[in-house]
């Protein structure tokens, strides 16, 4: 790690079922966010939580999201009025109200130090 990064660790809580895998995107681009990530990490769910860090970035703002991919199709499934059928939750616990919140409500500030968060599914 270069003196001026930092490590951010997500903690996603609320996975009501050990199926499929959690995926968890990092972005810093208000313009592509939600769509294109910087980065991005998959984990095997668990009942519960999982955690998983990304490491060295620089200090910035940041957005994240998380969904539980239940069928394992590596997307978030919706119904037939977009709506998400999967676990899905932002940074910050930020909901949009008739799509994904603004990259402003999800965004996080990173210094130079380590940081943790946490992202409730619903």
């Amino acid at each position: 790690m270069t003196a001026a990064a930092a490590d951010l660790t997500v903690v996603v809580e609320g996975l009501k079922s050990a199926e499929g895998s959690v995926r968890v995107g990092l972005f810093n681009n208000p313009n592509s966010f939600p769509k294109s990530t910087m980065a991005g990490q998959a984990i095997e769910a668990r009942a519960d939580a999982v955690t998983v860090t990304f490491k060295d970035l620089v200090p910035g703002s940041y957005a994240v999201s998380a969904y539980q991919d239940i069928n394992s199709n590596q997307k978030l499934d919706t119904n037939f009025v977009g709506m998400p059928t999967e676990p899905n939750g932002f940074s910050r616990d930020a909901r949009g109200k008739f799509g994904p919140p603004s990259f402003n409500d999800a965004r996080i500030d990173l210094a130079n130090i380590n940081q943790n968060i946490r992202i409730q599914v619903k």
